[in-house]
C-alpha cells in the first residue's frame, strides 16, 4: 500500500469513528468490527476505494429501512444526496478536520429526515456483519475487473 492510501485510510477510518460515534453511539472497537471486513478493499496502488469520500459509505445506514422499502430509487438517491449535502455542511471546518462538529452534521441530518417523516435510525453496532456499502461497490468492481 502507497503511503498516500495509508494516510487516506486513517483519514476515513477516522472520520467514520467520530462520524458513527456521534450519530449512533459506536465506539471505536464497534466501528473496527463495522470497517474490518472493507480493509482489504481500502488497500492497494490504485484501489477505486478513494473516488467517494468517507461520508458516502455511512450514508445507507443512516436512512431508516422502512424508508428504503417504500421509496422508489430516485426518491433514495435524492435522500442520500441531500443527506450528503447536509452532513457535509458548508465546508468550514471541512468533515476532514478534526475540528468538523459532527454533532451540528448529526442535527443536519435530522432536519433532512424530518422532511421526509424520519428521523436517524437506531443502529446498534454490527457483530462482525459487512458493510454493505463498501462491499457492493466492491463486488461490483470484482466482477468488471474479471469480466
Amino acid at each position: 500500500m502507497t503511503d498516500d492510501n495509508t494516510k487516506l485510510r486513517e483519514l476515513y477510518i477516522g472520520v467514520w469513528k467520530r462520524m458513527l460515534h456521534e450519530f449512533f453511539g459506536w465506539s471505536p472497537r464497534e466501528v473496527e468490527s463495522w470497517v474490518s471486513p472493507a480493509r482489504r478493499r481500502m488497500a492497494g496502488k490504485y484501489t477505486l476505494f478513494y473516488h467517494e469520500d468517507a461520508i458516502f459509505y455511512v450514508l445507507p445506514i443512516c436512512i431508516p429501512d422502512q424508508f428504503k422499502a417504500r421509496a422508489e430509487a430516485h426518491a433514495l438517491t435524492a435522500l442520500e444526496a441531500s443527506l450528503h449535502a447536509a452532513i457535509k455542511g458548508d465546508g468550514r471546518p471541512g468533515w476532514r478536520s478534526a475540528e468538523f462538529d459532527w454533532s451540528a452534521a448529526r442535527e443536519r441530518a435530522e432536519a433532512v429526515l424530518e422532511k421526509v417523516g424520519e428521523s436517524l435510525p437506531n443502529r446498534p453496532p454490527p457483530r462482525r456483519q459487512p458493510n454493505h456499502a463498501i462491499l457492493h461497490f466492491a463486488g461490483f468492481v470484482g466482477r468488471w475487473a474479471s469480466a
